[in-house]
């Protein structure tokens, strides 16, 4: 039995195209323009980098630090003077947070 040899999916060209091309700081910008040069589609693009190591993921631009929980949304509505016991502190936690929001926007204002 013979074995198949897989013909290659980039050439030596292409792959020097996206190693000189990708510097990792603009990731969308820069794989739609190396998949135009090389004639692949930017998800080729992007699996080839992924696989010579050469992609870096996006940052993310909402972190965990920065959302506010509801369980701080609950604390500050009751904080607002809403005189509320253990069990409807409880039910306002399970509220979705943009109604808690909207909610202590009516106690603020």
């Amino acid at each position: 039995m013979t074995k198949k040899t897989k013909a290659a999916n980039y050439t030596t060209e292409n792959l020097a195209t996206l190693t000189a091309g990708y510097t990792g700081n603009d990731n969308k910008a820069e794989v739609k323009t190396l998949a135009a040069k090389v004639g692949k589609t930017e998800a080729s693009v992007r699996a080839k980098l992924s696989n010579m190591g050469l992609y870096k993921v996006a940052k993310k631009t909402v972190t965990a630090s920065t959302r506010v929980k509801k369980v701080d949304i609950v604390n500050a509505i009751v904080n607002a003077g809403v005189g509320l016991n253990e069990a409807e502190r409880d039910g306002l936690e399970k509220a979705t947070a943009g109604a808690l929001n909207k909610i202590l926007g009516k106690l603020t204002h």
